[in-house]
C-alpha cells in the first residue's frame, strides 16, 4: 500500500502476452498515482524504481535493457519505445474502422473505446468528425443510427454522444417497464401449450393416442404401450394429458429428464425481466414451469461464442412431452437489481431465453400466492446480497477530503490536559483501538495540538474520544455545501407510503482524510502525538465534505435523499421501495461505506429521520424531541429563554401561532430590558409547550394537487398558509408569520395586505414558481389592485409589487374575514423575522416630487398635517384600520382609502405617486400651480402631477376664474399667453445681461457638453462659454472672467 492508504496501479504486464492496458493508459495512472499518493516529492530515483517494480515480471524482462542511469523522464520515453504500438497508422486506422459496437456496451463505453483507438491513427483535424461517423455507422441500435442520420451536417461529436446516449436511455427505461414492473402481477397466466391438433392440406386430423395420422383406431401405434409419464396404457408420453411434474435436481445424473413450459411460448402476455450474462444484458422470459434456463442458439452464437459449450445428457421436455434439443449447456455469471450468481443455462437449438426456477431463489424472488406477485426480498437477503455491508468501518474509494486552510492563522500547540485517572485506562484501550482500525496514527511532531474530549456513548456507555479543535476551526476556511431543507424533503417523498432509513457507522471517519490535513488533527495523550487519518467529528469542514461524498454517490438513484449520514429510500409502494432500496444498497456498497445496523430501519411506514417522523400522512416531530422541550424547566435568566426558544424555533414549521406564544418571551430577549418572570411570560412559557405536543401533521408536498396560499395581515405582523386539496380535502403544508418593521407598520392597510400577498407568495417559491396558485385574502380591494389587468391609482409601492408577482401564475380570490381565521392569527402574532422595509424608493419618490415642483418643503407639511385634524384622523384610521362607516368630512379620503399611505416617518399622506396637501397649504399650491398664468386645465394638471385633496378640480377652476390678469387677458377659459413686461434700459455695458444654458449636448467633448450663453442688453453682445457640468461656482467664475476681460465696473 502507498503512504496516503491509496492502492497501487495494477502490473503493467505481469505475464507473457498483449498487456491489459495500452501503454499510453497505464502511464496516465501511474503519474496520477504519484499526485494522489503525495509522491510527487519523492526522489526521482524512488519514483523510477516504482515505476520499474510495477512494469511486472514480464515487463521488467523486455525492459531489461534499458540504461540505468537515466533520469525517470528519459526512462519513461525509453519504456515507450519498448511497449508503445508498433503498428503502422494504416494498420491502426483499418482496427478503428473494424471496431464496431458490442451487444450490451454503453454508448460512453464505446466512444472510449473509440478515442483510445483514434489516438495513434493520426486523424489531425478530423479526429471528432471521424469517431461521430464511425458512431453512427457501427453503433449496434438502429435506432441511434436512424436518429444521428436525420441530423444537420453541423452535429458535433458531442451532441451525437448526448443523443445516443438518451435514446439509450429510453430504451433502458421501456424495458425495465415491461421487465421487472411486468413480473409483480402476471404470474397468475399460464403460457397456452402448443396446438396439439394440427391441420395440414394432405392429412387429416391426428391422432390424440400416438399424434400420427390413420384412418382408425385399429391402426393407432399406441394401442397397448404404456406412457412412461403417467404409468397408464393406450398413449404415448407426449400425447398424455396429465400435468407435467417438474422437478430441480442440482445434481445432473447419467440421463434425466427435466420439463420446460414455455420454449415455443410467443404469448404478448409473457413475463421478462433483463439480467446481466457474462457482462451481457439479455432479456428473459420467465417462467414458473420451467425447471432449468434456457438460451437459444442464436443468441449463444452472438453473445457467448467465446464461453466453452459443456456436453450434457439431460433431455428436455416441452410441455406435451414434446422433446426440445439441447446443444449442450454454458456456465455464465449472472446479475439481476445488485445480485450475483453463478448459473447453468441450457442451450437449446431454437425458441425463447429463459429464466427458470432454478434461479428464482438465488435472484432473489418469492412467489406470494395469495395476489400472485413476485417480488424481490429486502431485509432478509440485505447480507446476503451486500457481503460486509453492516461489518466494521467502511472506507470510501473515491473520495480523499483535504481542508482549506487560512494560511494567515498561526497555528495553535495547546499543553496536554490531565485526564482523570479513572478514564485512564478506557481512553488508552479506546486510543489502541483506533490505531488498529487505521483511524488514527501515531506521530513525533506537528504545528498544531489539540486536547482530547472524552465523553461516553448513550447505547453502551462506552468512552468516545472527541478532539477540540475550536483553535483548528479558526484557520479553516468553511466549506459551505448545501443541505436538503424540509422543502426538498416533502416535495421529494409525495406519494410514497414505505419507507427506510439508513445510516452509515461513523459517517465522518468513512471517509480518508488527505496527508496535507492530517496534522491538523494532531492531539496530544498520555502515550504522544496522534493524527486522524480520516474525516475527524469537530472539523467545521467534515459536515460539507461528507454531504458532498455522499450526495455524489447517490446522486440519480431514484427515491433516495440523504442528510449528512442519514439516508431515507422511499417508494410508493413496496415494490418500487425495494427496487430504490437495492439500487441504494449497492452504490453504498460498491462505495466501500457500511452500515450500522441497530440504527438501520427497513421498510417502515413510518421512520425518524433527522429530527422528524416522516410517513405517508405527511411530516411531524419526533417524540424524543418533543420530550426533550416538556423536560426543560421554567427559566431564570436570558441565555435560558435564549436556549428555550432555540430548541422550540426548530419545530416552529409545525406550531401555528407561534409568534403569538413566544411574544412576552421575546420582549424578555432586547437590549436593556429588564428581567421580570410574572404571570403573562409563565403563561408564554407553558402555552409554548403544550403548543409542541399538539402541533399538526404537514402534509406532502403534491406537484399535481390544487394549490392554495391564503394570507393576512394586522397592524404587527404578516401571516400565511400554504395548503392543497388531496384526497378531496385541503390539508396544510406549511405555516409562515413574520412581524412588521417600523416602516412598514405605517403602512395603509391596503398596503400592509398586498405586503403579505408578495411576501408569502416569495416566502414559497420554490413550493410555487412555475405553477399555479389560488391566492387567498379577505381584503377586497387588493383582487384589482394586485391583478396586472388592474385599474386605479396605485400607491408606487404596489406597482412594483404587482411587477414581482408577474413571475408567478398567481389567481387572486377573495375570502370573508371569518373564513380567514389561520392566517390572521398568524399575523397577529408574527415571528421576529423580518424583510427590509421598501419605504426608501416611494418616500425618496415623494420628497422629490414635491421638492422639486413646489416651495413647500416636507417638514412644512408635517407641520401642517399636524394642525389638520381631518388629515390626522386620516393617518390613525391609516394605522388602525377603517370603520365602515365615516364622518362626511372623511368620506372623500374613505372612497380611496386603498391608494392612501403614510410617509416622512408617518407625519404627511400621500395618494399614489402624490402628497396629501394639508387645508391650510392649499392656496399656496394652487398659487404656485397658476404661476405665469397658465389656463385652467394646465393649472389642474400641474396640481395633478405632484400633490392632492378633496375637490382639487374645483378649487383650481375657482382660482383662476376670480384671477385678475386671466380676467382682463380674458384667458380664464382659454389657453394663457404671457405677460409681456417691459425691462428698464441698462446705463451701460454688461450693466444688465441675460443668461441661458444650452446642453446636454451628447455627442460633443466631455468639457463642451454645456454652452453658457450670454447676452448684453446694452450693446446686444453675446458671448458663449462651454464648460463640462453646470454649477454656480462654474457660472461666477465664468461671469468674472467675462467682466474682466471688457473691463466692466461690475468687476
Amino acid at each position: 500500500m502507498a503512504t496516503s492508504g491509496l492502492p497501487y496501479p495494477a502490473e503493467f504486464q505481469p505475464v507473457p502476452g498483449e498487456p491489459p492496458v495500452p501503454w499510453a493508459r497505464w502511464i496516465k495512472s501511474f503519474e496520477n498515482f504519484l499526485v494522489a499518493g503525495a509522491l510527487e516529492e519523492a526522489s526521482e530515483s524512488r519514483k523510477k524504481a516504482i515505476l520499474l517494480h510495477l512494469l511486472g515480471e514480464e515487463g521488467r524482462r523486455r525492459a531489461a535493457n534499458v540504461d540505468a542511469s537515466k533520469s525517470l523522464q528519459e526512462t519513461k520515453t525509453a519504456l515507450k519505445a519498448i511497449f508503445s504500438s508498433s503498428r503502422s497508422v494504416i494498420a491502426e486506422r483499418f482496427a478503428f474502422r473494424q471496431r464496431a459496437q458490442h451487444d450490451g456496451e454503453s454508448i460512453g463505453d464505446y466512444v472510449m473505446a473509440l478515442r483510445e483507438l483514434a489516438t495513434n491513427c493520426k486523424f489531425g483535424t478530423f479526429h471528432d468528425e471521424i469517431i461521430r461517423d464511425q458512431l453512427v455507422e457501427k453503433t449496434c441500435v438502429p435506432r441511434i443510427r436512424e436518429r444521428l442520420l436525420m441530423e444537420e451536417d453541423d452535429l458535433t461529436l458531442d451532441d451525437a454522444i448526448k443523443k445516443a446516449e438518451r435514446i439509450e436511455a429510453a430504451i433502458r427505461d421501456a424495458k425495465q417497464v415491461s421487465g421487472p414492473e411486468l413480473h409483480v402481477k402476471a404470474l397468475s397466466k399460464k403460457p397456452k401449450p402448443a396446438a396439439r391438433h394440427e391441420k395440414t392440406a394432405a392429412a387429416g386430423p391426428k391422432c390424440t393416442r400416438c399424434g400420427g395420422n390413420h384412418g382408425h383406431k385399429g391402426e393407432c401405434k399406441a394401442m397397448g404401450q404404456k406412457c412412461r409419464r403417467c404409468g397408464k396404457t393406450n398413449h404415448f408420453a407426449k400425447m398424455c394429458r396429465m400435468k407435467a411434474v417438474s422437478a430441480i435436481d442440482t445434481k445432473e445424473p447419467a440421463e434425466s429428464s427435466l420439463t420446460v413450459l414455455a420454449v415455443n411460448n410467443k404469448s404478448t402476455d409473457s413475463l421478462f425481466c433483463e439480467c446481466r450474462l457474462g457482462g451481457q444484458l439479455i432479456r428473459l422470459q420467465i417462467d414458473c414451469g420451467a425447471a432449468v434456463s434456457l438460451l437459444n442458439m442464436e443468441t449463444f452464437k452472438k453473445s457467448f461464442a467465446r464461453h466453452p459449450l459443456l456436453p450434457t445428457s439431460t433431455k428436455l421436455e416441452a410441455y406435451g412431452g414434446s422433446a426440445i434439443k439441447t446443444i449442450g449447456k454454458v456456465e455464465l455469471p449472472v446479475t439481476f437489481n445488485g445480485i450475483r450468481t453463478e448459473a447453468t443455462f441450457y442451450v437449446a437449438d431454437k425458441g425463447a431465453n429463459i429464466l427458470g426456477r432454478d434461479l428464482f431463489q438465488a435472484l432473489g424472488f418469492k412467489i406470494f400466492q395469495g395476489d400472485n406477485r413476485v417480488m424481490s426480498i429486502s431485509e432478509t437477503t440485505i447480507e446476503r446480497d451486500f457481503p460486509g455491508i453492516f461489518d466494521g468501518l467502511g472506507r470510501s474509494k473515491s473520495f480523499i477530503h483535504r481542508t482549506k486552510i487560512d494560511a494567515s492563522v498561526k497555528p495553535v500547540s495547546q499543553p496536554m490536559r490531565k485526564l482523570p485517572i479513572g478514564l485512564k485506562d478506557e481512553v488508552t484501550s479506546e486510543i489502541s483501538r483506533m490505531e488498529q482500525q487505521g483511524i488514527i496514527e501515531k506521530v513525533d511532531a506537528s504545528e498544531w495540538v489539540s486536547n482530547v474530549v472524552v465523553t461516553r456513548k448513550k447505547e453502551s456507555n462506552k468512552v468516545r474520544l472527541c478532539v477540540d479543535l475550536r483553535q483548528v476551526n479558526k484557520a479553516v476556511i468553511a466549506d459551505r455545501y448545501p443541505v436538503p431543507s424540509i422543502e426538498d424533503l416533502s416535495a421529494s417523498i409525495n406519494g410514497s407510503k414505505c419507507f427506510s432509513k439508513l445510516d452509515l457507522r461513523q459517517g465522518y471517519q468513512q471517509i480518508p482524510l488527505h496527508p496535507d490535513s492530517r496534522g491538523l488533527t494532531c492531539f496530544i495523550t498520555d502515550a504522544g502525538l496522534y493524527q486522524f487519518t480520516v474525516v475527524p467529528f469537530g472539523l467545521s469542514s467534515s459536515g460539507a465534505a461528507f454531504q458532498r461524498a455522499l450526495q455524489t454517490v447517490l446522486r440519480g438513484a431514484p427515491g433516495a435523499i440523504n442528510i449528512v449520514d442519514d439516508i431515507l429510500v422511499h417508494g410508493k409502494d413496496e415494490t418500487e421501495h425495494d427496487k430504490n432500496l437495492r439500487e441504494v444498497l449497492g452504490r453504498i456498497h460498491r462505495e466501500g461505506f457500511t452500515l450500522n445496523r441497530e440504527k438501520c430501519k427497513f421498510r417502515q411506514a413510518s421512520v425518524d429521520f433527522f429530527g422528524l417522523v416522516i410517513s405517508a400522512d405527511g411530516i411531524k416531530p419526533t417524540k424524543c424531541n418533543v420530550d426533550a422541550i416538556l423536560r426543560i424547566p421554567e427559566p431564570s435568566t436570558v441565555a435560558q429563554i435564549q436556549s428555550f426558544l432555540g430548541a422550540v424555533n426548530f419545530l416552529h414549521k409545525f406550531i401555528p401561532h407561534y409568534s403569538a406564544i413566544a411574544e412576552p418571551l421575546r420582549q424578555l430577549l432586547k437590549k436593556d430590558a429588564d428581567w421580570h418572570w410574572g404571570e403573562r411570560e409563565r403563561t408564554a412559557f407553558r402555552t409554548l409547550k403544550s403548543a409542541v405536543t399538539s402541533s399538526p401533521v404537514l402534509a406532502h408536498f403534491d406537484c399535481q394537487a390544487e394549490t392554495y396560499v391564503t394570507c393576512d395581515a394586522s397592524l404587527d405582523g404578516l401571516g400565511a398558509v400554504l395548503s392543497q386539496v388531496q384526497n378531496e380535502k385541503e390539508v396544510p403544508i406549511a405555516f409562515a408569520s413574520r412581524a412588521l418593521s417600523p416602516a412598514e407598520k405605517r403602512y395603509s392597510a391596503g398596503e400592509r395586505e398586498a405586503l403579505a400577498c408578495v411576501w408569502s407568495i416569495e416566502r414559497w417559491h420554490y413550493y410555487l414558481y412555475g405553477r399555479r396558485v389560488t391566492l387567498r385574502t379577505d381584503h377586497k380591494a387588493l383582487t384589482t389592485l394586485l391583478d396586472s389587468k388592474g385599474m386605479g391609482h396605485r400607491p408606487l409601492r404596489i406597482h412594483r409589487w404587482v411587477e414581482r408577482l408577474r413571475g408567478y401564475d398567481v389567481r387572486f380570490e377573495h375570502i370573508p374575514g371569518a373564513d380567514n381565521k389561520c392566517a390572521d392569527m398568524l399575523s397577529r402574532w408574527a415571528t421576529t423575522e423580518r424583510v427590509p422595509a421598501e419605504e426608501t424608493d416611494e418616500e425618496g419618490y415623494v420628497y422629490a416630487v414635491v421638492d422639486s415642483k413646489t416651495t413647500l418643503t416636507a417638514d412644512a407639511l408635517a407641520t401642517a398635517t399636524k394642525e389638520d385634524e381631518v388629515l390626522q384622523a386620516v393617518l390613525q384610521y391609516i394605522s388602525g384600520g377603517w370603520p365602515t362607516k365615516v364622518d362626511s368630512s372623511l368620506k372623500p379620503y374613505f372612497n380611496v382609502r386603498d391608494e392612501l399611505f403614510c410617509w416622512n416617518n408617518g407625519q404627511c399622506l400621500g395618494r399614489g405617486e402624490r402628497a396629501i396637501i394639508p387645508t391650510s397649504l392649499r392656496l399656496q399650491v394652487i398659487e404656485e400651480a397658476h404661476e405665469g398664468h397658465p389656463g385652467v386645465v394646465r393649472s389642474k394638471q400641474r396640481c395633478r402631477d405632484t400633490v392632492w385633496f378633496p375637490g382639487i378640480d374645483r378649487q383650481v377652476e375657482d382660482y383662476v376664474k376670480n384671477c385678475t390678469a386671466c380676467t382682463l387677458a380674458e384667458k380664464s377659459g382659454k389657453p394663457q399667453q404671457t405677460i409681456v413686461t417691459p425691462i428698464e434700459w441698462p446705463d451701460g455695458p454688461w450693466d444688465k445681461v441675460e443668461i441661458d444654458i444650452f446642453g446636454e449636448v451628447a455627442a460633443a467633448p466631455r468639457h463642451q457638453r454645456f454652452l453658457l450663453v450670454i447676452h448684453d442688453l446694452y450693446s446686444k453682445w453675446p458671448e458663449i462659454a462651454a464648460m463640462e457640468t453646470v454649477t454656480s461656482a462654474n457660472i461666477i467664475k465664468t461671469l468674472r472672467k467675462l467682466f474682466g476681460r471688457w473691463e466692466s465696473r461690475r468687476c
